[in-house]
C-alpha cells in the first residue's frame, strides 16, 4: 500500500513537473516582429489610394479614419508614399449589393486592386457574406515594388465606421499587447 501511494505521489509530482515546464516555454507572438519595429504606415483602400478618381465617398472616409485613428495611437507615423511605408493597411468598406467588388480570388477585379494582392483573398461577390462587413488587413511591400500577402487581418460588421474603427482598435489592442513599447531612457539629470 505504501509503495503503491509513493508511486502516485511520484506520478503527480512529474505531471506537476511537467505543466510548470510547459508553462516557462515562451509563447510564439500572434503577430509577426515587423509591428514591433515598424515606424512608419501607408493606409490605402482595397479600391485604390485615396488621391484615386472615383473612389467611393465610403472608402475615402474609411482611409481618413483609419489615419486618424492611427495618429491618435501614437506608435506609428503616417508615411505620405507606399513605397516609404514599413507597413501597408488596405481597408475594404462593405459595399451594397450594385456597388462592384473586388474578385481577388481569380486575379481579375471590377475595381483597382493592388499589385500583389489579388490571389490572396477569397472571391467576393455581392451575395457573398463577407461583402457585408468591413475589412482591414497589414501587408508589407517587397523587394519587387508589389504588395506582399496580408501578415494580419480580420473583418467585421461596421468594423470602419466612426472616429475610433473598431478594426483599429482590435489592431492596436493585438500589437500593444505582444510588443508593448518600451519607455524611452530618462535623460540623464545635469549637474
Amino acid at each position: 500500500m505504501r509503495l503503491a501511494r509513493a508511486a502516485g505521489f511520484g506520478i503527480l509530482l512529474l505531471l506537476v513537473a511537467s505543466v510548470a515546464i510547459a508553462e516557462k516555454k515562451p509563447k510564439k507572438p500572434d503577430l509577426p516582429p515587423v509591428f514591433g519595429t515598424a515606424h512608419t504606415v501607408y493606409v490605402m483602400s482595397a479600391r485604390g489610394d485615396i488621391f484615386k478618381p472615383g473612389l467611393s465617398p465610403d472608402d475615402r472616409e474609411s482611409i481618413l479614419d483609419v489615419q486618424e485613428a492611427i495618429k491618435k495611437w501614437g506608435r506609428y507615423t503616417l508615411a505620405t508614399q507606399i513605397d516609404k511605408a514599413d507597413l501597408i493597411v488596405v481597408v475594404r468598406k462593405a459595399t451594397p449589393a450594385n456597388d462592384p467588388v473586388i474578385d481577388m480570388g481569380q486575379g481579375k477585379s471590377t475595381g483597382s486592386m493592388p499589385t500583389g494582392m489579388a490571389s490572396q483573398k477569397p472571391n467576393l461577390t455581392p451575395d457573398s457574406p463577407f461583402a457585408a462587413v468591413d475589412e482591414m488587413w497589414v501587408c508589407q511591400m517587397q523587394p519587387n515594388g508589389k504588395l506582399g500577402k496580408p501578415i494580419w487581418s480580420w473583418s467585421v460588421e461596421d468594423g470602419l465606421s466612426g472616429s475610433r474603427p473598431l478594426l483599429v482598435q482590435q489592431l492596436r489592442s493585438l500589437v500593444d499587447h505582444e510588443y508593448p513599447n518600451v519607455p524611452a531612457p530618462a535623460e540623464s539629470a545635469k549637474p
